[in-house]
């Protein structure tokens, strides 16, 4: 059996490449329509021996993988977007999938939504690998979809362990905006055509909401609620992306309903549990926060690698989480749980100046005056406020580090000159070490000012 792979595009030249070098070992047909490129697509894309296609953009996502698919000659299709990548390794053989069958087939994939520090993902689902020649049809002038098809034509939905990574939500600046503004107008349009469509509500507030803009987000994400359309899994989704909607309007018990709505009814997930720490968090609600944190650590562990069971769920790095205990443990005084978090974190995020501000005052508190001199010099580092300088002093003076005390002392001086406490502080270190006629000097100095 045979797999065409279909993409649209235009001015892809930044993504296209990678996207093709991860399926051109499992594609027998490449197939690249154009929906009006002015850079090197057309070029890349006949690199890796793809058809290319050209068409006139008629702002409607739908139409435009209806012509893609018209070409694929296949026995099956797999559709992508330029910055979306297939992700193979041993367990995921496409071609398995790809077996002889009399009836519409769509296998759901899924898609690991790519989050702007690169590290953490959003996990949803799609039917992106189907039965060709079934009649199987888009639908929807903007995030279109094969489902609504596939279910009139009486076809099966199947599962599968195929990945895709999905870059764009971490596009940034030219690209995000210009993107925001064709998807604004394309998912405005398409709820004035179809009020009543809750998908149409749906994913037009999420655009609100990326957006910036909140209390528009809510009037459509209540809208869909309202109008009842969605599965189970769907709805547990929808609950929890209102439920963070209106975390960002601050109207945290609004949140905290819709989360519990959406863990009572897929009780399986890890996206309401990190909402209900954050609402917490927002409250400063800490030993709340740190009980939803733990709900949020064992749920996370146990979806990874097994089937997720909301629509859209979120993955986050064990590293992230532990993280997110630091302030926790803080703001309740727990100073020696911060500093065992602190050290089993990965390097790069120990440089976090955040975190090592916690971290350095925690050990402060603790009295663990070296450690919490190492991570004063780094913080200052990173962000010299003086404030840094004089407490690294005091773990210097405590440590009876007293040449150390004094140069640090020196610098807070030049940089504070009116800094009364710095020169008092000053003449009686240089008193402890004998420089009594320094220590004379920063007294009268004092005096006469």
């Amino acid at each position: 059996m045979k797999l065409s792979v279909c993409l649209i595009v235009k001015n892809e030249e930044r993504f296209l490449a990678d996207c093709l070098s991860s399926v051109k070992d499992v594609a027998d047909q490449i197939v690249v329509l154009d929906t009006g490129s002015e850079d090197r697509t057309r070029e890349i894309a006949r690199k890796f021996n793809a058809e290319v296609h050209t068409t006139a953009w008629q702002d409607d996502f739908s139409a435009a993988r209806n012509e893609s698919i018209q070409y694929a000659k296949g026995d099956w299709i797999l559709w992508l977007d330029a910055d979306e990548r297939l992700v193979l390794h041993e367990n995921s053989d496409i071609k398995k999938l790809l077996t002889k069958e009399d009836k519409p087939i769509a296998y759901n994939v899924q898609i690991h939504n790519i989050l702007p520090d690169g590290d953490n993902y959003k996990i949803s689902h799609a039917h992106r690998l189907f039965r060709n020649g079934q009649s199987i049809r888009f639908s929807g002038r903007i995030h279109e979809q094969i489902a609504p098809s596939v279910s009139r034509l009486g076809g099966e939905e199947r599962q599968c362990n195929l990945v895709i990574r999905h870059l764009g939500y971490a596009l940034e600046g030219d690209d995000r905006e210009r993107k925001n503004k064709r998807n604004r107008k394309l998912l405005e349009k398409m709820v004035r055509e179809a009020p009543q469509n809750a998908y149409a509500h749906y994913t037009l507030a999420q655009h609100y909401g990326v957006t910036g803009e909140p209390k528009k987000a809510a009037r459509h994400y209540e809208r869909a609620l309202g109008l009842n359309q969605f599965s189970n899994r769907m709805t547990a989704s929808l609950l929890n992306v209102m439920a963070e909607n209106y975390l960002t309007l601050g109207e945290t018990e609004k949140a905290r309903k819709r989360c519990l709505q959406s863990i009572r009814m897929v009780p399986h997930q890890s996206g309401g549990y990190y909402l209900l720490y954050r609402i917490e968090a927002q409250k400063g609600n800490w030993p709340e926060a740190e009980k939803r944190l733990l709900e949020l650590k064992r749920h996370n562990a146990a979806i990874r690698g097994k089937e997720q069971r909301i629509a859209t769920d979120i993955h986050l790095s064990d590293d992230f989480i532990e993280r997110l205990f630091i302030p926790v443990f803080f703001y309740q005084n727990k100073y020696e749980e911060v500093c065992q978090s602190f050290a089993g974190l990965a390097e790069e995020i120990r440089s976090d100046n955040g975190l090592l501000a916690l971290y350095s005052e925690s050990c402060l508190k603790l009295g663990r005056w070296e450690q919490a001199a190492r991570a004063l010099q780094k913080l200052y580092s990173g962000d010299p406020q003086t404030k840094y300088l004089k407490a690294l002093a005091v773990a210097y003076i405590k440590q009876q580090k007293f040449r150390e005390a004094i140069n640090t002392y020196e610098r807070i001086s030049a940089l504070e000159p009116e800094d009364g406490d710095a020169i008092r502080r000053l003449a009686g270190l240089y008193g402890k070490i004998g420089q009594m006629e320094k220590s004379f000097y920063l007294l009268q100095k004092m005096k006469s000012t």
